[in-house]
């Protein structure tokens, strides 16, 4: 009789153990997880939005913290997401990216950076700034900018050769790298006038100071002296300086 008493009380043990295990095994594992980075600058982006590869209907929007350009997307179901963000004029939005969020994970982004398709100088004193792309196609590097005052339509045009990098590069380097401006009054009949640092006594340098192939985007500094063709005495000298752009390219 005791050993039947002493087995049934293994019984119940090991019945009860076996339970206990499986109420451990129904513990609900988590599902979702989360999507973290910061815009840059803080002022760039007016939101951004994920969206369910899946589901494309299904998203979230947030809105980057305005003193850090921080955000984060809480609670997202397991899976693979389209994010988009929506830029501030004058910045350009980028490319969606695709990313993959796991449970129980924060994916972090990094730092995402936005542009402004911008090019500035001053021309001989006077301010200019334009929205502009650029064209770069290795070795070769080129951009045109088109605007207009009150008395004249000017354009500016940017074209330098042998880029092989982030680097100082001086125009008149090879025969097809320059820095040209010129005007066309409103006038009747228009007078036309161009300047250049290919001329006699003109000079000009491009400082690039990055290259991105990822996001295709190209920056850097330049300043020049430009001069009229021989033989146009009056007002024969430009002077380009503070010169910067930050541009996506071709």
């Amino acid at each position: 009789m005791r050993n039947i008493i002493v087995g049934l009380l293994l019984i119940c043990f090991v019945v009860n153990a076996c339970h206990k295990e499986d109420k451990e095994d129904d513990t609900p594992q988590p599902t979702t997880g989360s999507l973290s980075g910061v815009v840059a600058p803080i002022e760039a982006a007016q939101s951004i939005t994920a969206r369910l590869k899946s589901n494309v209907s299904q998203s979230i929007t947030v809105v980057p913290d305005a003193s850090t350009g921080a955000f984060k997307f809480s609670n997202l179901s397991a899976g693979d997401y389209i994010v988009e963000l929506l830029s501030n004029s004058p910045y350009k939005s980028p490319d969606n990216l695709e990313i993959s969020v796991r449970a129980n994970k924060n994916t972090d982004l990094g730092t995402l950076t936005l542009v402004t398709d911008s090019i500035s100088c001053k021309v001989n004193g006077t301010a200019m700034s334009r929205n502009a792309q650029a064209s770069y196609n290795s070795p070769t590097f080129s951009t045109s900018v088109i605007g207009s005052s009150l008395s004249y339509t000017y354009q500016l045009n940017i074209h330098l050769d042998a880029v092989t990098g982030p680097g100082t590069y001086v125009c008149k380097g090879t025969a097809t790298s320059y820095i040209n401006y010129s005007t066309k009054s409103w006038g009747t009949p228009p007078i036309s006038r161009n300047w250049s640092s290919a001329n006699a006594g003109g000079s000009a340098t491009i400082t690039i100071t990055n290259i991105d192939p990822v996001t295709k985007t190209i920056s850097g500094t330049f300043a020049a002296t430009l001069m009229a063709a021989a033989g146009i005495p009056t007002g024969n000298q430009v002077s380009i300086t503070d010169g910067a752009f930050t541009m996506t390219y071709k």
